[in-house]
């Protein structure tokens, strides 16, 4: 049995605000939820960078085909782990390499990142040429080439064929399943590495059942891949003839998708990957490209068929292994709440890597409490191997936080309350409703 691969995101003590629409709702209603799985190499801030060029690209409303009014836009990010994992190391390894070579036959090459991307690209022309004139130097620069080059080819081929790890996976399962039964409409859009995740959370979202027991489609969700490091497209894409990083993936094994755009290069990203300075770089025409096929996507997906159970924040445990996790909300009134997990197994047993049902706080301002509601577990049966994970989302921002349980506290015995951390909701001066994590 796979267990979630540990690991911790931090979150600061004070959530971001939730604002409240002046109508009767604190949630911002059904319309499109635009996921967005940034690439390789991404931190979270370059993530949230991705997301908020998106937004600019997309706006905030559109007109829905299937109900003829213009509905909200939200843009979220789907964050991975693995991307920026893999990218530190092709990035420091690589570079390390070439440097280091590059002082083995006596030329400094510090300042000559763009023959760092002709080795990346397999391009041997160019200023290379210039160098194999120099007495000696042909042999020396074929040996700093070909080091270099297979590095490079290593770390891709590492790229390529790391899966999205489970907790990952896990996370953006937990989100779409509440945007799905929101009757969001979906539309995922991934940059590099994080089509490998799109794929992974498409299918996902396919097995959310709906009222009728039938099941989500591919009308309910569309895709849209830019750069893609993966075989697999769920929907149109795009990928430049500059892209350095996804031709040299055509050397390891499998295939990417063939080049459908055609662009100059730039100094502002010799690598002709990156997102926001090529793809997305208003001075060319890659932008107007994605744009396009973001319309053609938000034009034909429509409104699932699903219960609409928005709240004004959620909140889920997920655990991995063989184990039996309870989910306690103290309300603000003092009631208590106990969750029930998804996917039981015999006689109650669960098993992982699992998330349970979502706590769900009303988006009605008349109905949803005031005050502090306190977020409690009960580990009913615990293996050494048992892993927990906290994750809070909202209606309007998505993942606020996702973390994992300390383990001493999953270690205490059986029937004792272990209290995570609480979220207070409560009205600022101008009588807008807002939500902050305290601990």
């Amino acid at each position: 049995m796979r267990r979630l691969i540990a690991f911790i995101l931090s979150a600061t003590l004070a959530a971001p605000v939730w604002p409240q629409a002046a109508e009767a709702s604190a949630c911002q209603g059904m319309g499109f939820a635009v996921g967005f799985f940034n690439g390789v190499w991404n931190t979270q801030q370059d993530a949230a960078a991705g997301a908020d060029k998106l937004r600019q690209l997309i706006g905030t409303r559109y007109r829905a085909s299937d109900s003829g009014k213009d509905e909200p836009v939200q843009v979220e990010v789907m964050y991975n782990t693995t991307g920026a994992q893999i990218g530190s190391i092709f990035l420091q390894d690589v570079a390390e390499v070439f440097a280091q070579r590059s002082t083995d036959i006596n030329i400094d090459l510090s300042q000559r990142w763009e023959l760092f991307w002709d080795v990346v690209s397999g391009d041997r022309s160019g200023a290379w040429d210039v160098l194999q004139q120099v007495a000696g130097m042909p042999a020396l620069t074929a040996s700093l080439f070909d080091a270099v080059r297979a590095k490079t080819i290593s770390n891709l081929a590492l790229m390529s064929s790391s899966p999205p790890t489970e907790a990952d996976t896990a996370r953006h399962r937990t989100r779409i399943k509440a945007l799905v039964s929101e009757r969001q409409k979906l539309v995922f859009v991934a940059h590099s590495q994080g089509n490998l995740f799109l794929n992974r959370a498409y299918e996902a979202a396919l097995s959310v059942p709906t009222p009728d027991g039938g099941k989500i489609t591919g009308d309910n969700i569309k895709a849209v891949h830019i750069a893609p490091a993966s075989t697999t497209l769920k929907g149109p894409y795009t990928v430049a003839n500059i892209d350095l990083v996804i031709s040299a993936l055509r050397l390891t094994p499998g295939s990417v998708p063939g080049i459908n755009l055609e662009l100059a290069p730039s100094s502002r990203d010799f690598s002709g990957h990156g997102l926001e300075n090529t793809y997305l770089d208003a001075s060319r025409p890659g932008k107007a490209r994605i744009a396009s096929q973001l319309l053609s996507v938000f034009d034909t997906v429509v409104t699932p068929k699903t219960k609409a159970n928005a709240a004004f924040f959620t909140a889920s445990l997920m655990y991995s292994g063989l184990g039996s996790i309870d989910l306690y909300v103290l309300e603000p009134n003092g009631r208590q709440v106990v969750v029930e997990k998804d996917q039981d197994g015999p006689e109650g047993v669960k098993f992982g890597p699992i998330e349970s049902d979502y706590y769900r706080a009303s988006c009605d301002p008349n109905q949803l409490q005031r005050g502090t509601y306190r977020l409690a577990f009960d580990n009913v049966l615990w293996t050494a191997t048992t892993e927990i994970f906290l994750q809070i989302s909202s209606a309007l921002g998505g993942d606020l936080l996702y973390e994992k349980v300390d383990d001493t506290l999953v270690r205490e015995p059986f029937g004792r309350l272990r209290l995570l951390l609480s979220v207070v909701v409560a009205e600022d001066k101008d009588g807008k409703l807002q939500a902050t994590i305290k601990r």
